[in-house]
């Protein structure tokens, strides 16, 4: 029995890996970031997965240039299964993020760490690999709403 349901537990725990781009808004402020994303499958229904923020560029508001350095988050994420490869998930956990503003020849570095919740869609288009849209936000920096469009690969 243990030895069959361990072969069970093999097929449905799979480890997954996505990369791809951000946009991150921030109240006047959109910046774009590279993400990388670790994740293992628990079961058909719910995973665990990391998540990395790279900032590309920066954006000015009210003669201040932002710019967001990195940032890093945890989350469980719930799946529905829908068919075809395709699936919708909901997500929460938390994150970390360190951001830059310049103004004036002088220089800022803040971090802030909150809460981070969103939904999302994954398109399985060829066997292991696929497409995912996610929605998240942070409550941080007065709240943040980050967009993401990446590659995923199961392993």
């Amino acid at each position: 029995m243990a030895v069959l349901s361990g072969g069970a537990y093999a097929q449905i725990s799979q480890a997954y890996v996505g990369l791809g781009g951000s946009r991150v808004d921030a109240d006047d402020v959109n910046l774009n970031a590279f993400n990388v994303r670790l994740g293992a499958d628990l079961n058909e229904f719910f995973a665990i997965e990391g998540e990395g923020l790279i900032g590309v560029g920066d954006d000015t508001a009210g003669g201040v240039k932002v710019k967001l350095n990195y940032g890093v988050a945890g989350f469980v994420r719930a799946r529905a299964p829908l068919g075809d490869g395709f699936s919708v998930h909901a997500r929460a956990g938390f994150g970390w993020l360190e951001a830059e503003a310049t103004a004036g020849g002088m220089t800022m570095s803040e971090d802030e760490s909150g809460f981070g919740y969103g939904a999302g869609a994954e398109w399985m288009f060829a066997g292991p690999n696929g497409l995912r849209f996610d929605y998240t936000r942070y409550n941080m920096f007065d709240d943040i709403n980050v967009w993401t469009v990446s590659y995923v690969r199961r392993f």
